[in-house]
């Protein structure tokens, strides 16, 4: 969580909970795998434009 989340204060349990809680649910490694496997998309910067 430190990692993605800058601002350490913002990590809470309830956050924590939210983000794990899907992940038991059936099927979800395959969902995590393809989100985390997807192309990448065009940078922030570049969709502001």
């Amino acid at each position: 969580m430190k990692r993605v989340y800058l601002d350490h204060s913002t990590i809470t349990t309830q956050l924590v909970e939210a983000i794990h809680r899907p992940s038991e649910d059936k099927g979800a490694f395959d969902i995590f795998y393809s989100v985390l496997n997807a192309p990448q998309g065009e940078k922030n910067d570049v969709l502001l434009k």
